[in-house]
């Protein structure tokens, strides 16, 4: 039965899918969404991906005298006759402007966690999550706050080098940086330090993993596992491929976490494994849909995210956990990553490998993809030029100022 008449079949439920920032993802949501059988509304930035996918129903378009999307989606939804369902942040950029809002009434019925400043502290806060899952046995890194770089080098040497610099809130990595060294720890202190407080962590050694998690108000109801594998362009960037990962102690770190957090909807619990201890240590919290969520039904761990929303949004909650026998652990590539990868590294049997993956069924979507894959790739001075014969436009800016040759974009 194909997708189209499978959901037909179901009632439909409106949702509401809010994105800022381009997060590769976030792409895969309404396609999950409309296999639970929901009505998509989507309301974000200019220019995202997510805009080009067929899955979603219906564009909002910003209330006039919207200056940015934070009061966009306060209007609208206080312009809705009908209450949505669900209301879904996309990305932490997102997430972190309405936590700072000074006026909070507004999203109590529907925010994924409590608006209270001392019930929501484990859900936004790294160091607190390590700190309080600590005190519960949960397995977590040593972690010290720290205010400036003196109290950062004091910290790495009461843990020992390496350590790990992470940013109290982070997003995909970007807070994130490895010192070895105190020079390496001075040089990540630069490029991370915002004025807020940052995290010196012991680095725990082993395989990078995350659990893709459904939470009823901190209740577990559906989740499985994956090993991030082949990360690019660097060791702490997004993983190209998955991998299923079966551990008999993820049940308990989830319901641990879930108790911590009190989280209602999609998100992702970061993990490392160590295969000599067989331990798993849990380093971060994801408050949003990670990239794991859309991945249940091609990783084969018997759970299918897609069902567990469905559940949960009718009021019967269908709860799921992977098999402990699952002995699928093929990679799974991670689409559009696994492209920028495989020819950054020149493999050319895991780049024909990474259309197995790809949206052949939401074209406009996969044209996007692919757009920007051959964006980054072609060397500036050919955007310039192709630019210049579109649009006539001069190839240096009003300051005189050229790209230089070979810079790229971000894959974003």
């Amino acid at each position: 039965m194909n997708e189209e008449n499978r959901t037909s079949r179901k009632k439909n439920v409106d949702v509401l899918l809010a994105v800022k920032i381009d997060v590769t993802s976030i792409v895969q949501m309404p396609r999950l969404l409309k296999r639970a059988g929901c009505r998509i509304s989507l309301i974000a930035e200019k220019g995202l991906a997510v805009q080009r996918t067929r899955f979603v129903d219906r564009h909002i378009k910003w209330p006039a005298g919207s200056g940015s999307l934070v009061e966009a989606l306060r209007s609208h939804i206080s312009q809705v006759e009908q209450p949505y369902s669900w209301i879904i942040i996309g990305d932490e950029s997102l997430l972190w402007d309405l936590v700072d809002l000074p006026d909070r009434s507004w999203m109590e019925e529907w925010f994924p966690f409590s608006l209270d400043r001392g019930n929501s502290t484990n859900a936004v806060s790294n160091l607190s999550l390590m700190l309080a899952a600590a005190s519960k046995g949960i397995p977590v890194p040593r972690s010290l706050a720290v205010d400036g770089i003196a109290e950062a080098r004091s910290a790495a040497s009461e843990l020992g080098y390496p350590v790990v610099l992470k940013l109290d809130r982070g997003a995909s990595s970007s807070g994130v940086r490895l010192a070895p060294t105190r020079k390496d720890l001075d040089r990540g202190w630069a490029e991370i330090a915002n004025g807020t407080p940052i995290m010196v962590q012991e680095l725990i050694e082993g395989d990078v993993g995350e659990t893709a998690v459904l939470f009823d108000r901190g209740k577990p109801l559906c989740w499985f596992s994956s090993y991030c594998r082949r990360p690019w362009p660097g060791k702490s960037s997004i993983s190209s491929e998955r991998q299923l990962m079966i551990h008999g102690e993820t049940e308990n770190l989830v319901a641990g976490i879930g108790e911590l957090t009190r989280f209602s909807g999609l998100c992702g619990i970061d993990w490392i494994h160590d295969p000599q201890s067989d331990q798993v240590t849990v380093i971060e919290f994801n408050p949003r849909p990670t990239p794991g969520v859309y991945m249940s039904e091609k990783m084969g761990a018997g759970v299918s995210m897609s069902r567990g929303v469905e559940g949960w949004l009718s009021g019967e909650p269908c709860f799921q956990r992977p098999s402990l026998d699952r002995i699928k652990r093929e990679l799974i590539p991670v689409f559009p990553q696994s492209l920028f990868r495989a020819f950054g590294e020149r493999r050319p049997i895991d780049f024909l490998r990474s259309f197995s993956v790809a949206p052949w069924d939401d074209p406009l979507l996969l044209a996007a993809q692919l757009r920007r894959f051959v964006s980054h790739y072609i060397p500036a001075r050919w955007k310039a030029s192709l630019r210049h014969m579109i649009h006539g436009r001069p190839l240096c800016g009003a300051a005189g100022g050229k790209m230089k040759d070979g810079q790229h974009q971000s894959p974003g």
